[in-house]
């Protein structure tokens, strides 16, 4: 199995969310054979913190908890090609987040489930783990 993880989940993992995954969920993180993040959830990361929506613990600027994340799980960053914007419009409007769409548009590409609190989510056809 492959794991796209949304934003949110990033955060998580990182220890800096208000949220942690369950311990099931972080079994199947560590066991699947991908884990994949979208260049998308960097740039949602940073412009959270820049409005003071996200307080980073460790001494963590945006970056550098990407970065470490990434390294802790050996994760693959995905680019954001034409064909997921255009996947992304696409979709049905359940979400409005144009990050999320994304992140729903390249998990569907890849035939990957997501690992996300968004409860928005629940209405695109993809599983989803929390």
């Amino acid at each position: 199995m492959d794991l796209v993880l949304d934003t949110c989940a990033i955060i998580s993992i990182a220890g800096s969310g208000s949220r942690r995954i369950n311990k099931d969920t972080q079994t199947l993180i560590q066991n699947c054979r991908n884990v994949f993040v979208s260049s998308c959830s960097l740039f949602e990361i940073a412009q959270k913190y820049k409005k003071g929506n996200l307080a980073l613990s460790g001494g963590y600027t945006p970056i550098t908890l990407w970065n470490a994340t990434i390294d802790k799980l050996n994760a693959e960053v995905l680019s954001i090609s034409a064909e997921a914007f255009y996947s992304a419009v696409q979709l049905p409007d359940h979400h409005n987040d144009p990050f999320d769409r994304i992140i729903i548009a390249q998990a569907i590409e890849l035939k990957c489930g997501i690992v996300t609190y968004d409860k928005m989510f629940d209405k695109y056809s993809i599983p989803l783990y929390a």
